[in-house]
């Protein structure tokens, strides 16, 4: 994606594109989440937390788990397909998580806050660990 290339070498990470001020999104715990535009979402946090993110969703993609793809990423940032944040229906955290188990992974944090929608489809835009078996340790409280 070139505008997402020329933002990153403008050096304008959070602060300012275009001379106008980023959109802020969402905010977690550790990261935020600014509009770039209608089709991309950059994170922002720490690099330890941002770089674990990015290699767990571009895992799950590579195994065939519908993720918001990660198009590039950084040092404390990563700049990530955006989805439409929809209220969740029941039974789709079920759903994700079935697909991740089915193909060998437990996906840890996984609640509908960390779920969008994009291409037709329900995807997750950010989860916790990995595992490779099922655990209540780690679970988030819908999923306990």
């Amino acid at each position: 994606m070139p505008e997402a290339r020329a933002f990153i070498s403008a050096r304008a990470l959070p602060r300012r594109s275009h001379d106008r001020a980023l959109e802020i999104i969402g905010k977690g715990k550790t990261k935020v989440a600014y509009a770039l535009d209608e089709r991309v979402v950059l994170k922002v946090g720490p690099p330890d937390r941002i770089a674990k993110q990015a290699r767990r969703l571009r895992r799950l993609e590579r195994h065939g788990i519908p993720v918001a793809r990660v198009i590039l990423s950084g040092d404390g940032w990563l700049i990530q397909e955006r989805c439409e944040l929809l209220d969740v229906p029941d039974g789709v955290t079920d759903h994700l998580g079935d697909v991740a188990l089915a193909r060998g992974f437990f996906v840890h944090d996984l609640h509908r806050r960390n779920i969008g929608w994009l291409r037709g489809q329900w995807v997750i835009l950010d989860c916790g660990a990995l595992g490779r078996r099922r655990t209540k340790r780690g679970l988030a409280p819908v999923q306990a």
